[in-house]
């Protein structure tokens, strides 16, 4: 027995600029005032400067170019093939700068 009164909020708004705004204020209403959460490493990003959140890209790209170098000295270190420590510091790149990208907190 559904009441034809009784309306899903978001229905009625179909703009998904406005639906995203009113889930992040109910967010927001949830959590209390910002002054009494704990802290986070990295800001919001309206806080941010604007060349913050691209400096933080490059520094964690620089990051994972280093992690590839070490992982292809370590395999070299036990005499690996080429071809393979090729392989593997490229998939391990990839993988690392694909979830560094798709960061939505950067």
């Amino acid at each position: 027995m559904h009441d034809a009164a009784v309306e899903d909020p978001r229905a009625a708004s179909r703009d998904p600029g406005g639906e995203r705004e009113a889930r992040r204020q109910a967010r927001e209403d949830r959590r209390g005032p910002s002054a009494e959460r704990s802290g986070v490493m990295i800001p919001d990003r309206r806080k941010r400067l604007p060349l913050e959140a691209p400096l933080m890209r490059v520094v964690a790209t620089a990051g994972i170019v280093g992690i590839a170098v070490v992982i292809a000295a370590i395999m070299d270190s036990q005499s690996s093939q080429g071809w393979l420590i090729g392989l593997v510091a490229s998939i391990v790149s990839l993988v690392l700068a694909a979830v560094l990208w798709s960061s939505r907190r950067l």
